[in-house]
């Protein structure tokens, strides 16, 4: 999304010094206005504005914890993707490994296809200039900082995708028709699609989740979930499991009862490069096999609240999807 959200920061009044920086304390983007206060617990807190983060709201030890992890670009995309009202919560140390492991970085081919992507959106008619600004959209690819972005971009215009002058910078960036004939590629193309793929038991035990946690979680994210059960077909299941995942966008696993097929599923989706978005009832956690513990699970007994975890999940992964359910659905 372009930086179009309202500047909530930096506060003024009494007790607020101004950062002595111009540079942002996560990203160090330029033409930053930050302020440094006390936070809720009494400890120094960062608010202010940066271009390519938006708001931010951020214990000042955890602004430098995430610059020397080297993990600034990753937050970064994590806050871009943020509902403008979630900047006001504050971010703490204990949150940078969720927030950061939320982001999947992408290999520069993928983003290079993300840039072609998000350009062409952007532009607010065909034909006419992005209104993608490669200095503050940076984190939109999840991108290590906006030189790269500006060197997709060169790229993209050697390619013939963008238009450019010889030897000028593609700036603005205007598509050619060959860059919505690739788009196009890549909206028939799984990591463009709207659908998101569930991976779990399909036992009547687990029926709830599917109904109050799962599928209302994926559609508030704006995207459509897919249960290869719930889909009337007449081909084999597992060639309906493996064309659904080749379709989908991201998959949903949820291990809640250890069913084999989901590890299965999850494996072949991270296989074909999709997110995968890990889920687990809590009590079941101990049962997780060794080589998906590493990954950052929602472990839930809550289901209101494994909606929310899940919808939040998808949007930092993805960003806001599009899709809205049909009332027949």
């Amino acid at each position: 999304m372009p930086s179009n959200k309202r500047h909530l920061f930096p506060p003024k009044g009494p007790g607020i010094s101004p950062f002595p920086s111009p540079n942002c304390p996560i990203c160090n983007t330029p033409n930053a206005d930050f302020a440094r206060i006390s936070g809720p617990t009494g400890s120094p807190f960062l608010q202010g504005w940066c271009p390519a983060c938006t708001n931010v709201f951020i214990e000042e030890g955890a602004a430098q914890e995430v610059r020397q992890q080297r993990k600034g670009h990753l937050l970064s995309a994590f806050l871009r993707k943020l509902p403008e009202d979630d900047a006001l919560k504050p971010i703490f140390k204990y949150h940078l490994e969720e927030y950061t492991s939320s982001v999947s970085e992408l290999a520069i081919v993928d983003q290079f296809d993300l840039a072609l992507k998000t350009i062409c959106e952007m532009c607010p008619i065909i034909g006419a200039a992005s209104m993608f600004d490669y200095q503050a959209d940076w984190p939109l690819l999840t991108a290590r900082s906006a030189e790269t972005a500006l060197f997709l971009m060169r790229e993209m215009a050697d390619a013939g995708y963008l238009h450019s002058e010889r030897d000028a910078a593609p700036i603005p960036a205007r598509p050619t028709w060959k860059a919505y004939e690739r788009l196009h590629q890549l909206q028939s193309s799984g990591r463009s699609s709207e659908i998101g793929f569930v991976a779990m038991s399909f036992s009547s035990e687990q029926l709830p989740v599917w109904l109050k946690a799962i599928k209302p979680g994926i559609e508030e994210a704006g995207y459509r979930p897919f249960r290869v059960d719930q889909d009337e077909h007449n081909r084999r299941i597992d060639d309906e499991i493996i064309a659904g995942i080749r379709r989908c966008r991201f998959l949903v696993a949820d291990f809640t009862g250890q069913k084999n097929g989901v590890y299965f599923e999850a494996g072949m989706a991270l296989g074909l490069g999709r997110n995968v978005i890990w889920m687990c009832n809590r009590s079941g956690k101990d049962g997780l096999h060794f080589d998906t513990r590493q990954f950052n699970h929602i472990l839930y007994d809550d289901l209101l609240e494994a909606k929310r975890a899940l919808t939040n999940r998808i949007v930092a992964l993805e960003g806001q999807g599009s899709y809205l359910p049909s009332a027949l659905e």
